[in-house]
């Protein structure tokens, strides 16, 4: 089966029908195919495991994630806190051709599907000018903006707002939109499979106009950081494996050029309309509030 986000395609093998019923929010992205691959990945083959420190160890969410890294590839160990054991991925240098050890014998190779999906879909598309950023993003007509800051910082409740309070203001992407540079240059938002824990899975994107960096404080002021500042907010937002240089220059690039493209602003904000009248100001400037 194929699926498109943020225009890249990409194949997966598998049961059709028994991956969207435990995986609905991959059905929006459902493609028929398309020339230029971005990865395959397929499953149940017989991966060995690692007994060596790895390079990355992560505890995200409940998930311990695991990876080796090697002149071949990537090696990865996943399990979270409803299974003992580990599922594992192995990637080549790119990230073109990725295979699992999942059977799915139970839900929760599911789940796991889903994470593996995220992260091959982060490091293959670094080479595609294309980065997957912790954030929200909203949209009104063909304009956008993103919301990016620490767990906490009102990513989520500024979206909330800007629904409430901007006419005709739809929600992109609660946790993990995909931002690209396309080939004629233009930025643009993209609504992808993986949102956390709000249900919008949309195949929609918008024009990126303006990056607001989140942090609560008792009165509402916009400030514009220096160059190196917001490229530095913009790296500390984006999903990558550190360590590897491979995948990190990629991404590290794209957001140097986003970063001097698109402006970048820390939002001190309360959560109230008045903060969005400050915000959705710097986008949309002749747009009146409800």
């Amino acid at each position: 089966m194929w699926f498109k986000v943020a225009n890249l395609h990409f194949e997966m093998e598998g049961n059709e029908a028994e991956v969207l019923r435990f995986l609905p929010n991959l059905r929006p992205f459902l493609s028929g195919g398309a020339p230029d691959r971005l990865f395959h990945m397929s499953h149940g083959h017989t991966l060995a495991g690692h007994e060596g420190i790895p390079d990355v160890e992560e505890h995200i969410n409940g998930k311990h994630i695991r990876i080796w890294l090697s002149a071949e590839g990537y090696d990865i160990g996943f399990s979270s806190g409803r299974t003992s054991s580990a599922s594992k991925l192995h990637a080549d240098r790119d990230w073109k051709q990725i295979e699992t050890d999942l059977s799915f014998a139970r839900s929760e190779d599911y789940e796991t599907l889903n994470d593996f999906l995220m992260l091959a879909f982060t490091y293959s598309a670094a080479f595609a000018r294309t980065v997957l950023v912790h954030a929200s993003c909203v949209a009104v007509d063909d304009d956008g903006a993103a919301f990016i800051g620490q767990s906490g910082a009102g990513k989520s409740t500024h979206s909330r707002l800007w629904l409430g309070h901007v006419p005709g203001c739809r929600l992109l992407n609660d946790d993990q939109p995909a931002v690209q540079i396309s080939p004629v240059g233009e930025i643009r938002i993209f609504g992808t499979p993986w949102s956390g824990k709000t249900p919008c899975y949309r195949q929609d994107s918008a024009r990126l106009m303006a990056f607001f960096r989140m942090r609560q404080a008792v009165a509402n002021r916009l400030v514009r950081p220096a160059p190196i500042e917001a490229f530095r907010l913009l790296l500390e937002s984006a999903s990558m494996i550190g360590r590897d240089s491979h995948t990190f220059e990629a991404i590290t690039r794209t957001l140097a050029e986003i970063a001097s493209r698109v402006p970048v602003y820390v939002l001190e904000n309360r959560p109230e309309e008045a903060a969005v009248r400050l915000s959705s100001g710097q986008v949309f400037a002749s747009k009146p509030l409800r």
